[in-house]
């Protein structure tokens, strides 16, 4: 079968694909911390990175898609794309009949750093297995409303 993705790490050698989320922020962390960022060079490695973490499929991967989550205009979103090009965050990329392509490049020391974390991250996932910890719910925002109910079950004592 052959890959679809249109925007991916050049190479991951040695990593697994569960640490692509990992990879994705720390490369992300790097060109916002860089010097020679833009605005505009960090809208764009926020919408890779969400296509890559999102699992977004390979069709939104267009010049327009790109416009409309970044609210770039087209020549803006290409100077983006060349400054990080110009600098090695992106190894290539190509826009053809409105088609982004982008393959991101992770550098030797990137993924020395993804491997050393994600390994950090297991032995305290197994440290807090092993103590017994519960597993924290993950929290997403609700409606006000919701908020409201939620407050009107609360003991008065505690408020």
């Amino acid at each position: 079968m052959i890959d679809q993705r249109r925007i991916r790490f050049s190479t991951i050698d040695g990593l697994r694909r569960s640490d692509l989320p990992l990879a994705c922020d720390i490369w992300a962390d790097d060109v916002y911390r860089a010097p020679w960022g833009t605005r505009e060079t960090m809208k764009i490695a926020a919408f890779l990175v969400r296509y890559i973490t999102d699992g977004l499929p390979p069709t939104s991967a267009t010049l327009g898609s790109l416009e409309l989550r970044t609210q770039l205009g087209r020549e803006e979103a290409k100077q983006a794309l060349k400054i990080l090009h110009l600098y090695r965050a992106v190894e290539a990329y190509s826009i053809d009949r409105n088609e982004l392509r982008v393959a991101m490049r992770l550098s030797d020391l990137q993924r020395g750093i993804v491997l050393e974390t994600s390994e950090r991250l297991a032995q305290m996932s197994a440290r807090r297995a092993a103590d017994g910890a519960l597993r924290e719910e993950r929290w997403l925002p609700t409606t006000a409303s919701a908020a409201l109910d939620d407050q009107d079950e609360l003991d008065p004592a505690q408020a």
